[in-house]
């Protein structure tokens, strides 16, 4: 069977208290991964800030003798440090997850541990960015991180290419692709993603599949 990768990310911003609303959600044939986040924004000083973050989410994959659901809830605070070229944000977490475990029985356990947050964005030329971000929750142990390099056609397009990982021991899966941006608001660009994606079970097997999406991208 074909499977179809799908990545989803929708950021709404409200003034109410300078805070914002951020909804995403990506996933494939095999694994699913939604969150909504609030976030708050404490200026320190010229340049800097801390982000405070609320997140619940949903976590489900289907690996090779296990099938995993794991809603959870969690917060975070990074440090930010940011110029006209550059932003870079890093800081921890705590989460809690509600694990089931499915294979020849069912076991449910609530999993629980800090969470590392970072993530970076550089203009190296004219219209040019580089960026990347990456997570690890020890709750359940699974990373995810993506580098994107971007570069603007116009005032009106940008185009790109990315590489992404992500896992734990029961699933871990690697995908490649390019993407298409064109502006949709202030800061804000409906974002284009096509590519390719494996992932392999813990049994050394592996699949892979093409991956599209459609989205919402907002620099902040």
């Amino acid at each position: 069977m074909t499977a179809r990768f799908a990545t989803v990310a929708f950021l709404l911003t409200a003034s109410l208290h300078a805070g914002e609303w951020v909804l995403g959600a990506d996933g494939d044939n095999r694994h699913t991964f939604a969150y909504l986040s609030r976030i708050e924004r404490k200026p320190l000083h010229r340049g800097a800030e801390l982000v405070f973050s609320g997140t619940v989410s949903y976590l489900h994959y289907d690996a090779s003798d296990v099938t995993v659901s794991s809603p959870g809830i969690g917060a975070a605070v990074e440090y930010r440090i940011f110029g006209p070229r550059f932003s870079i944000a890093a800081g921890p977490g705590y989460e809690v997850r509600f694990t089931q475990r499915r294979n020849a029985a069912t076991e449910n356990e609530i999993e629980q541990g800090p969470v590392a947050l970072g993530n970076a964005t550089f203009l190296v030329a004219q219209r040019t960015w580089l960026g990347g971000d990456a997570s690890y929750s020890f709750a359940n142990e699974w990373r995810a991180s993506r580098a994107q390099f971007k570069q603007g056609i116009s005032d009106t397009l940008r185009v790109g290419l990315e590489i992404g990982w992500s896992g734990n021991r029961d699933l871990r899966i690697r995908s490649q692709g390019g993407l298409l941006e064109i502006p949709a608001a202030e800061n804000t660009w409906l974002q284009f993603r096509a590519g390719t994606s494996t992932a392999r079970d813990r049994n050394g097997s592996e699949s892979s599949q093409p991956y599209y999406s459609v989205g919402i991208a907002r620099s902040f």
